[in-house]
């Protein structure tokens, strides 16, 4: 088997097994009277899209390609995936201190930048993803954030 689809085989794994995690934990959530989405509903439709992911990388793993269609992953690329995990595993923290929304801010932020989108790009992203999660799920939904 060739690197990188064993790469691809062993990433869209762990991929799928956090989404199912993440999806498993946040039904634990508790349940909002009259049907109200609880503060479940975000991380169950994150977890979602995840298993998603997980499933199509997969699958993408094992449909043949053309023999230079290979994506070559250089060692600074796997600096940019340990960060994109890094600010995953701090958010929660973060959040913790900060909120939910600055600490979201935040994070989108990082990884706007470690996308090496331009900062202003970077910045109206995080603005704009911001103001949509608060919008839907504050102001919509009645979830607190």
């Amino acid at each position: 088997m060739e690197k990188g689809k064993t790469i691809n085989i062993l990433t869209s794994t762990f991929v799928l097994l956090i989404g199912i995690l993440v999806f498993i934990f946040s039904r634990q959530f508790p349940v909002l009277p009259e049907g109200h989405p609880g503060p479940g509903l975000f991380p169950s439709v994150l977890g979602g899209f995840l298993i998603l992911a997980g499933v199509l990388l997969l699958i993408s793993a094992f449909r043949p390609r053309a023999i230079n269609d290979t994506a070559s992953f250089e060692k600074g690329n796997w600096r940019i995936v340990l960060l994109m995990l890094a600010v995953i595993v701090v958010f929660p923290f973060l959040q913790q201190f900060l909120g939910f929304l600055p600490a979201l801010a935040i994070a989108i932020l990082i990884v706007g930048l470690l996308m090496r989108l331009r900062i202003v790009k970077a910045i109206l992203v995080t603005l704009l993803t911001t103001a949509f999660i608060y919008l839907i799920f504050n102001q919509i939904l009645h979830v607190p954030l």
